[in-house]
C-alpha cells in the first residue's frame, strides 16, 4: 500500500507545530499554494484511515535548514499539478524539500512518487549518496545509502546494502533500518 509523507515543523515563536504537505485538492484549506498546504490537517492526523509514523527527526542546524526549505514551498515547481501515480504527488514534494534542505533520508519504497523527476530527469538521490535518473515508465537509482533500485512504472524494486533488505512497492523485506 502506498504511503503519504509530510513534514512537521516546530514554530517556537507561535509555540505550535505546522504541517506541510501536498494534497490532491488545490487550495483545500489552511495556507496553500496550489496543491502545497500548510496546516491543512492537524499534525497528528493520519491519512487514508491509518496511523501516522515518524520516519525521521531533525534537530539543530538540520532542523533550521528544513524550516528554511519549507518556507520556500511557494516555489515548489509542481505546486499546480497532482497525480497520485506516477507523480508529482506528496512524496515528490517531500523529496524536493529534502534536496533543497540538503538533508539525507531514503524514503520508504512504498512512497510512490518519491522518484518523480518529470518526463525525463536526473538528480542526486535524497540520501545525497547516490544518483538517479528516470522517466515515468522506467528509472534507476544507485547509491551507498540507497542501494540499487529500478523503478518500473514509478514503483520501487531493489536491494538495500546497509542494512541488507529487498525493496518492493509494498515495503522492505530484511533487516530493519
Amino acid at each position: 500500500m502506498a504511503i503519504h509523507c509530510w513534514f512537521l515543523s516546530w514554530d517556537a515563536e507561535e509555540g505550535r507545530w505546522h504541517r506541510w504537505e501536498v494534497w490532491q485538492d488545490a487550495d483545500a484549506g489552511g495556507e496553500s499554494w496550489g496543491h502545497v498546504h500548510k496546516d491543512l490537517l492537524p499534525p497528528d492526523t493520519g491519512v487514508g484511515g491509518g496511523e501516522y509514523e515518524v520516519l525521521h527527526e531533525w534537530t539543530g542546524e538540520e532542523a533550521m535548514r528544513l524550516t528554511a526549505a519549507l518556507a520556500a514551498s511557494p516555489e515548489y515547481p509542481e505546486r499546480d499539478r497532482y497525480n497520485a501515480w506516477p507523480g508529482p504527488n506528496s512524496n515528490t514534494y517531500v523529496a524536493w524539500v529534502l534536496r533543497r534542505a540538503g538533508l539525507r533520508l531514503d524514503l520508504p519504497p512504498s512512497a510512490v512518487g518519491k522518484e518523480w523527476l518529470g518526463t525525463f530527469g536526473a538528480a542526486a538521490s535524497t540520501t545525497r549518496t547516490g544518483l538517479q535518473a528516470g522517466t515515468p515508465l522506467m528509472g534507476v537509482k544507485v547509491g551507498l545509502l540507497d542501494g540499487v533500485e529500478v523503478h518500473p512504472f514509478s514503483l520501487t524494486v531493489g536491494v538495500d546494502l546497509v542494512p541488507p533488505a529487498i525493496k518492493t512497492p509494498f515495503g522492505r523485506i530484511g533487516f530493519p533500518e
